[in-house]
């Protein structure tokens, strides 16, 4: 009896939440690889928010070349899925954007006429966030000829538990298992 009232919760909690999400998306689309993965995950963000993290992976993702699971690692290693995190060094958001050590971010370039952000509380959007710690994460690639444990090494400012952040974002990069694969 109480397996079957136990397995009837999990079934109520489960199909409003798939159904809510369901009808985020337009009706002619099926949801994105990511979008599926982080649903299914233990992610602490609203359906919403869960679309908006998984579109903006999947749009700077193939924009600036770097494989999803590798974004999705950095977001999990960084923040755990908290958008509005804020470390006690003043990192921000999912990516964990340091907004005075990376003013390439307000950069004009043709790429981006007013730079990726303009101030600092643009580092709580969800989308503005994900991209900043992606070109961040681009530009280092580019200095370290592609080699990816050096450029988290790089992202993460060099701080000496930094092979042990390469190792996490890598490590849960390479378990992701995308719908398909």
């Amino acid at each position: 009896m109480k397996l079957r009232l136990y397995s009837l919760l999990i079934l109520a909690i489960t199909i409003p939440l798939t159904a809510d999400y369901y009808k985020l998306m337009p009706k002619h689309k099926k949801p994105t690889q990511t979008q599926v993965y982080l649903l299914g995950g233990k992610i602490d963000l609203k359906n919403t928010e869960i679309k908006e993290v998984a579109d903006a992976i999947e749009k700077y993702s193939a924009s600036y070349n770097i494989d999803k699971r590798i974004i999705i690692g950095l977001i999990k290693t960084e923040s755990n899925w908290d958008r509005y995190a804020i470390s006690d060094k003043g990192a921000i958001g999912l990516t964990q954007v340091m907004y005075k050590q990376n003013p390439g971010l307000r950069t004009k370039t043709k790429r981006h006429p007013n730079g990726v952000i303009q101030k600092k509380s643009d580092l709580f959007d969800i989308d503005r966030n994900i991209e900043s710690g992606v070109f961040i994460l681009h530009e280092q690639l580019i200095k370290e000829n592609n080699r990816i444990v050096t450029a988290l090494w790089n992202y993460n400012n060099r701080d000496r538990d930094t092979h042990k952040f390469a190792n996490a974002v890598l490590s849960y990069a390479f378990n992701v298992k995308l719908n398909g694969e």
